[in-house]
């Protein structure tokens, strides 16, 4: 802080003495002065990392008219004051009396009754309407204290409490406290709970009253959700007593109006605020539109802003910038997903080619194989057939040659001595041509013969 004064008082001893040097200073007006000194400030109040969080789709509930924002303030009141006016009819009326079961769902002081889950909406919405006053807090070029960080809190407060409404947590951390230290705290474990929830809701009030401070619409609201808060606490440490239906019916049902009020300032501050990132120019304050309306003039929300650019028109601007960034993001989104299916199909193809060569390398080298082992089969085939082309040559030989030596004249023995005869004989024979055991059976046969003769 005391840096950040400095540097403003230098700027401004620079911005007088180039104003004097220049001999502006007696020529100026106090708002030429103002817009002047106003040139040095930031062109929005808002970082360009906002654009990215309007981009979600709840921003498109948050209501920019006024007569939207009161429809929708007043729907919430009018349910919290139903739900009141139907727990006083429970406890007054006879018909209620008498059937206790039946008024049981109108109780506020009961658990799975109509009230009850009002509060657990409310405050989930409550939880979500913080978290997107976080979205867009948290870019605030001027909060140099990081009070943006109250909006975390509270949502993460938001859901705690929308949790211990559903399931009754405060009770069962008080028995926990009680069974632990119970001997030794003068109160109850349930009393410590309700105070550190008391102390802490207030000082989380107080917190959230510091930071829309420049937001005096919401002052209010946040002020009548305090009082709602404290009158229910007051009524639980018997400060306030309720003993009338009228006090007791208010008195149980100060939660739910008070969650119903503090929602009402939430969203009419995130209204405001979406305004204020959104550049949009505020409608007509009440005040102004009743005084308009008695002076018999009729103001359209178009018609509320400068003759330049209207707030519709800068609305349907806002509209068509984020919608071109969508399409973009589609777009950007459609192109890499068809990339990456090209990409895809491209190692298919490249593993199918891939296959198919390795399928054709196999077939070929099978049918390689095969024909080899055909031309091995043919060969051994081919030796065959000419080994027994063969032997049956040298039988057929053989058998000639016995034909032939049967058909010989025989000689008597006194013309010619044996021994040339068989000389004779054996000159004949090709005993080449025959096998051992022909020739083993020739030579027998010539020695019969030898010996007939």
């Amino acid at each position: 802080m005391p840096l950040r004064n400095s540097d403003q008082r230098r700027r401004r001893t620079l911005t007088v003495s180039r104003m004097e040097s220049t001999g502006m200073a007696p020529t100026l007006s106090q708002r030429e002065l103002a817009k002047f000194r106003a040139a040095n400030r930031p062109a929005s109040g808002y970082g360009a990392r906002v654009n990215g969080s309007l981009d979600g789709r709840w921003f498109d509930l948050v209501p920019v008219r006024n007569r939207v924002l009161y429809s929708v303030c007043s729907a919430s009141l009018l349910l919290a004051v139903g739900l009141m006016l139907l727990h006083y009819l429970a406890l007054t009326r006879p018909f209620f009396i008498q059937n206790p079961t039946f008024a049981r769902i109108f109780r506020a002081d009961q658990l799975g009754s109509f009230p009850h889950a009002a509060t657990l909406m409310s405050w989930v919405m409550i939880g979500g309407t913080s978290l997107l006053v976080y979205k867009l807090r948290r870019y605030r070029v001027d909060d140099y204290h990081g009070r943006y960080r109250l909006w975390k809190t509270m949502t993460a407060g938001s859901m705690l409490i929308a949790i211990g409404t559903t399931t009754n947590l405060s009770q069962w951390l008080g028995e926990t406290i009680d069974l632990l230290v119970g001997r030794r705290i003068g109160l109850r474990g349930n009393d410590w709970i309700d105070l550190l929830v008391a102390v802490g809701g207030g000082v989380m009030l107080m917190r959230l009253l510091a930071d829309v401070w420049p937001k005096r619409r919401v002052i209010g609201w946040l002020a009548l959700a305090f009082v709602g808060f404290a009158f229910g606490q007051a009524a639980r440490w018997n400060v306030v007593s309720v003993q009338s239906p009228l006090r007791y019916t208010l008195a149980a049902s100060s939660h739910l109006l008070g969650v119903s009020l503090l929602w009402t300032a939430l969203i009419t501050y995130l209204s405001g605020l979406y305004c204020d990132v959104c550049e949009l120019e505020p409608s007509l304050p009440l005040r102004e539109r009743f005084a308009n309306w008695r002076a018999g003039l009729r103001v359209d929300d178009d018609e509320e802003q400068a003759p330049v650019e209207t707030r519709l028109s800068y609305w349907q601007q806002f509209k068509q910038s984020r919608e071109k960034r969508r399409e973009e993001k589609a777009n950007e989104r459609e192109a890499k997903k068809r990339e990456r299916e090209e990409a895809k199909a491209a190692k298919e193809e490249a593993k199918r080619v891939a296959a198919d060569e390795k399928a054709k390398a196999a077939s070929e080298k099978k049918a390689a194989a095969e024909e080899k082992k055909r031309e091995a089969a043919e060969t051994r085939k081919r030796a065959k057939e000419e080994k027994l082309a063969a032997a049956k040559a040298k039988k057929e030989a053989a058998a000639e040659s016995r034909n032939a030596a049967a058909e010989l004249p025989t000689a008597p023995a006194e013309s010619s001595p044996p021994q040339s005869e068989s000389h004779s004989g054996d000159d004949d024979v090709d005993w080449n041509s025959m096998s051992k055991a022909e020739r083993r059976r020739m030579r027998k046969q010539m020695k019969r013969q030898g010996r007939a003769a």
